[in-house]
């Protein structure tokens, strides 16, 4: 507790008269710290007088922990339609909730590395902070063949949420094209 008591209508270190109340109050800033951990707090005040013992009384204030993950993923492109074309993905994950998370984990089903900055993977994502990580695909031939969109789906999670998950979804156009030749064995034929 702070050091910020205030009694009324006797202050501290006066003398209390017979049968007279007097009211002490003060103030705790709780921490993150304090939410983390989830402890209840318990705040005890002491009373001391020359001519009694002193008394104790406590209180205890809960803490109600909230982990809350956000992941949201976005592409550079809307549709490709090039062999090797690079899509770059962006994914922002927030913490959304009252105590940090720990052990950040970020995967992709199309994306063999993920870069992650301010906070990496396993980092600890402080309460109402974003972090962002991206990663690029390059199209194959295989995409291009198939002419379905491309769809890429990422999770995230840490040590006190669920894992949640985002799409983005990328157009993919085909361009089929040939070109016939024609020629003849002969110039001429008589």
């Amino acid at each position: 507790i702070q050091n910020d008591l205030q009694c009324s209508p006797v202050a501290r270190g006066q003398t209390l008269p017979v049968s007279q109340l007097t009211t002490c109050t003060g103030s705790y800033v709780t921490t993150q710290s304090d939410i983390n951990a989830g402890r209840p707090i318990v705040n005890t005040a002491t009373a001391s007088f020359q001519q009694a013992a002193p008394l104790s009384a406590s209180v205890t204030t809960t803490i109600a922990q909230t982990a809350a993950l956000t992941l949201s993923k976005r592409a550079n492109v809307a549709s490709v339609s090039q062999l090797g074309e690079v899509i770059l993905y962006t994914l922002t994950l927030l913490n959304e909730g009252n105590v940090d998370l720990t052990r950040l984990q970020v995967s992709d089903n199309r994306l063999s590395s993920l870069s992650c900055s301010p906070v990496s993977v396993n980092g600890v994502l402080a309460v109402r902070q974003t972090t962002t990580c991206q990663g690029s695909y390059s199209v194959t031939q295989a995409d291009l063949n198939a002419g379905v969109p491309l769809l890429n789906e990422a999770t995230a999670s840490a040590t006190e949420v669920q894992p949640v998950k985002a799409i983005a979804t990328v157009n993919v156009n085909q361009n089929a094209r040939f070109n016939v030749t024609k020629t003849a064995s002969l110039s001429s034929v008589s």
